[in-house]
């Protein structure tokens, strides 16, 4: 039997444009391994450019699961270090640059994606997110 195993969630870029997407914790996050909210301000890191530069034919898999934050962090931190001439090699140290992250606390952290239209969808590490047709 799976455990833990991420739902899946397409966008089909395509059809739902995307404006930007972030990647940070919300207001009063939850504190690992306790799974207890903390008392904390919300955050986010525009990540679009650094999402986009790992597209490959106009898709990405942003990935879910247990591990995400991990896995998230360190797409993020190779295109950052690309990108933004980044020399910190530390992936964790990404999280640094989230407005209001509690420092050295693990939070879980989620990733939004607004679209053109206003929308905001908001993902937790439980989902993987699959965008397909995306051009920016």
């Amino acid at each position: 039997m799976i455990y833990n195993k991420p739902e899946t969630i397409i966008i089909d870029a395509s059809k739902d444009e995307i404006k930007d997407i972030f990647y940070g914790i919300h207001e009063n996050p939850i504190k690992w391994p306790d799974m207890k909210p903390i008392n904390n301000p919300s955050g986010y890191l525009n990540i679009t450019q650094e999402f986009y530069f790992h597209t490959k034919n106009q898709s990405l898999s942003i990935p879910g699961g247990y591990r995400a934050d991990h896995d998230r962090s360190i797409l993020i931190h190779d295109a950052y270090k690309t990108l933004h001439n980044y020399t910190n090699n530390n992936y964790n140290s990404i999280c640094n640059l989230i407005p209001n992250c509690p420092g050295i606390l693990p939070v879980y952290k989620e990733i939004v994606i607004e679209m053109v239209n206003g929308i905001k969808y908001h993902y937790s590490k439980w989902k993987t997110i699959k965008i397909i047709n995306w051009i920016l």
